[in-house]
């Protein structure tokens, strides 16, 4: 044996991937020599395993390993097997797979990591990758695709990373891997378009040079035709892209390429020409009906090639609701009679001939800038776009000469074309949403929803149109309230694109909500036919000749009492009453509550227009609400007590000096506060009540007593100022017919109030002051009460008697 044989180090490592089974017993590598003293390396293989061994030599010891040309299939025996070792060390250890070959495959031939490379090639010398490990280099390329592309596997940096790009096409080796590219082609697929472009500009693919196999490869697509390189028909004509360029030369793009309103295949289908706009204007059959004309008229029975009566032409209608008739747009604008905006461009057709526009030149994408549908020309506040939709004039600032602006107008809700309906409505408006249109998979129709004034809108009819086929348009209107309208829903026209049956496709959504949060207002739809929501009836249109009612209904308060002038006030005195008032009248069904902090508060009746709130004894926080179908509307009011009184001397009242007694005196008219309400409702009644004197001197009563506890007063209607006054008068006096005063001085008696109302406990309110005071001279004064209302005697604007 030589000698460095005999230094051989030899032990075992047994590895397994994570997918493979545990490991069942440690592995034990033992060194033998066969007879012809060659090494040799023994383990037990276990029934189930692949054995590789892996060999490090003394450059690198125990961190490189390599694969050994040996591969053993275990079946529950010792197996022996001759080793190589050219170095004076080396390591050799095993790894195990709990794997067998499938069917038909060897050990050598099977590929237990599914990187493509069967395990004796990942074992050969010159490729030296993991049969165990997919990537053997960790940069998520597989072995097999990276020696396929000639990239290392066992380099995960540089051009042989995921990251490198040895084309310099814009692609790193990662995408390249993932879309199947080439790393060293920068056009895989050699369609004139780069693999980076492909990938990320383009989302084509860049090993298909024809992605949608319609005979035009995706540079013809992208770069010259502008088609969709995924879609073989871009314009759903029923002809390839490819055809209409190299066969029929008509436009991928268009689906009528000459604009004679008839579809390219149905022109090629009926031997006419897709790229001649003059046979539109042909009569195929006879019937003195152009083949246009009829085309677009095919879901009402006619047709280019069968003879039909024309004397029975709709020619005086105007089915695209568009202003114009049939006649006047196939005849004078040569304009579509089917399409209610033939360029396109939002607007339609009649409102452009009406304002200057041209109906067949799109002006989102060309034409005059002051004509884009964004463009303000008059400078009202509106833009093209919605002029078009409320029917004004875009190059006058006033539609209707009334002197207020259109914009105006449009947001205080009259209308911009009525003469007539220039002032804000007298209850204000309210924000309406509308929704409307076809939300359906045929994304098909257009439609116009319709709102007919029937009470308290004197402004004409509303509308608005749908903008765009096949979308479910959000919209607006500023509406009065308490008005009530016709709702109408009316299809205007087909998408010319839309092929589907039926035709037209008669789906559509319709809803109406409020866009204001006020209370006192709701958007009331009553839709006794059932045309709002959603109808997918599609082969007939479900609102036809059908409507709904909307109502902006609106509560409305009064007080009973005239006093204080502001009868719609919501702050009211306990007891009083309001009258309240739902609009329009015709509402149907409302019913009445209170909810709220009520107390005793009333609310009757509970059905109806009207219903009259009363506030009742104590202060509270009624709510009023009436529920109009499902919808309510309410009104919150602040009930109060009396606070106080203040005191006004009556005209011409007031003694002053007699009989050398000092003396003075003048008669008060009491007032509840506070004064911006009213308990004048005969429910109310004050008193005072008794109490002692506090003063200086000698001042008593003249009879000793104390101020006695007075009789309950109702409190009656006063005037603008003062609205709440106590049925009496108070006669304040001194000397003679008071409380004597022998000395200068001041006297007072502080007297306590309460009120009852109705028959309610009485409470205590405020308190006032009946005071007196004598100067050296022997002048007396008097006030009651607080406030500009008091008198005195040495005022010399009293009179005297």
């Amino acid at each position: 044996m030589n000698s460095h044989l005999r230094s051989l180090l030899i032990f075992a490592v047994c590895l397994a991937p994570a997918a493979a089974e545990p490991l069942g017993i440690e592995q034990s590598l033992e060194l033998g020599m066969n007879e012809n003293g060659a090494p040799i390396l023994r383990w037990y293989g276990e029934p189930g395993r692949t054995y590789f061994v892996q060999t490090s030599t003394q450059a690198a010891p125990l961190q490189q390993w390599t694969f050994n040309a040996i591969i053993e299939l275990g079946a529950g025996e010792i197996i022996p097997h001759e080793v190589v070792a050219t170095a004076d060390k080396a390591f050799f250890r095993l790894k195990y797979i709990a794997q067998v070959p499938g069917s038909g495959e060897t050990i050598d031939t099977a590929d237990y990591d599914g990187d493509g490379l069967e395990n004796r090639v990942e074992i050969e010398a010159e490729n030296q990758t993991d049969p165990l490990n997919a990537d053997t280099d960790g940069d998520r390329l597989l072995d097999g695709w990276e020696v396929t592309k000639n990239l290392d596997p066992t380099d995960p940096t540089g051009v042989n990373g995921a990251d490198g790009d040895p084309d310099d096409d814009g692609l790193p080796n990662r995408f390249e891997y993932r879309n199947g590219a080439d790393p060293h082609l920068s056009d895989t697929d050699g369609d004139g378009l780069n693999d980076g472009d492909e990938v990320s500009i383009h989302q084509t693919s860049p090993t298909e040079s024809d992605c949608d196999q319609d005979g035009l490869n995706d540079y013809a697509e992208v770069i010259t035709q502008g088609t969709d390189p995924w879609d073989w028909d871009s314009d759903d004509d029923t002809l390839s892209d490819g055809d209409e360029i190299n066969q029929y030369l008509t436009s991928p793009l268009e689906m009528d390429t000459d604009g004679d309103w008839m579809w390219d295949d149905y022109e090629i289908d009926h031997t006419l020409d897709p790229s001649d706009e003059a046979d539109g204007l042909d009569d195929s059959d006879g019937d003195l009906l152009r083949n246009q004309l009829e085309f677009v008229f095919m879901d009402m029975g006619y047709d280019p090639f069968l003879i039909n009566e024309a004397a029975e032409f709709p020619w005086a209608d105007d089915p695209d609701w568009d202003g114009l008739s049939t006649q006047a747009e196939f005849v004078t604008y040569l304009t579509n009679p089917r399409q209610p905006d033939t360029d396109g461009d939002g607007f339609n057709d009649g409102w452009e001939l009406v304002h200057g526009f041209n109906p067949k030149l799109n002006n989102a994408k060309a034409g005059p800038a002051n004509q884009h549908p964004d463009a303000d020309p008059d400078g009202d506040g509106l833009t093209n776009g919605d002029e078009e939709q409320l029917g004004s004039n875009p190059n006058h600032k006033d539609t209707d000469g009334d002197g207020v602006h259109d914009g105006v107008e449009n947001s205080q809700g009259s209308n911009p074309n009525d003469p007539n309906d220039s002032a804000p409505p007298p209850n204000g408006t309210i924000q309406v949403n509308v929704t409307f249109g076809d939300n359906s998979g045929s994304h098909s129709e257009k439609y116009r929803v319709q709102l007919t004034p029937l009470e308290g809108d004197t402004g004409g009819v509303r509308f608005r149109t749908n903008r765009h086929y096949g979308q479910a348009q959000p919209d607006t209107f500023r509406l009065p309230k308490g008005a009530k309208y016709k709702v109408e829903l009316i299809h205007i026209g087909t998408s010319p694109k839309y092929r589907g049956t039926p035709r037209p496709d008669y789906d559509y959504t319709l809803s109406i909500t409020s866009g204001d949060n006020d209370p006192t207002a709701a958007v009331v739809v009553d839709d006794q036919q059932g045309i709002m929501g959603e109808h997918n009836e599609s082969d007939s249109f479900f609102a036809k000749d059908k409507s709904a009612d909307l109502y902006i209904a609106f509560m409305t308060s009064e007080t009973v009492a005239t006093l204080p002038e502001d009868r719609k006030r919501t702050k009211i005195g306990v007891t009083e009453g309001v009258q309240l008032t739902l609009h329009p009248a015709s509402l149907p069904n409302p019913t009445w509550q209170l909810t709220g902090n009520v107390h005793l508060s009333s609310l009757f009746p509970a059905t109806g227009i009207t219903s009259l709130l009363t506030a009742q004894f104590d202060a509270c926080q009624p709510v009023a609400e009436a529920a109009i179908n499902g919808q309510v509307v309410k009104i919150t009011f602040d009930a109060v007590e009396p606070t106080g009184i203040v005191m006004r001397r009556e005209p011409n009242t007031g003694i002053a000096h007699t009989q050398g007694i000092p003396s003075a005196g003048f008669t008060g008219n009491p007032y509840i506060t506070p004064n911006d309400v009213s308990f004048a409702s005969g429910k109310v009644r004050v008193r005072e009540l008794t109490c002692n004197g506090i003063g200086s001197g000698y001042y008593t009563d003249k009879n000793g007593d104390p101020h006695r506890e007075g009789p309950w007063k109702l409190v009656v209607p006063g005037d603008a100022t003062n609205p709440s006054k106590v049925d009496t008068s108070d006669h304040i006096v001194s000397g003679n017919d008071g409380p004597a005063v022998p000395a200068p001085g001041t006297f007072d008696w502080v007297i306590p109030m309460e009120f009852r109302a109705d028959s309610w406990n009485a409470k205590p309110f405020t308190t006032i002051t009946h005071h007196q005071e004598c100067d050296i001279s022997g002048t007396v004064s008097i006030t009651k009460g607080a406030g500009p209302f008091s008198a005195q005697l040495n005022d010399p604007t009293y009179p005297t008697p």
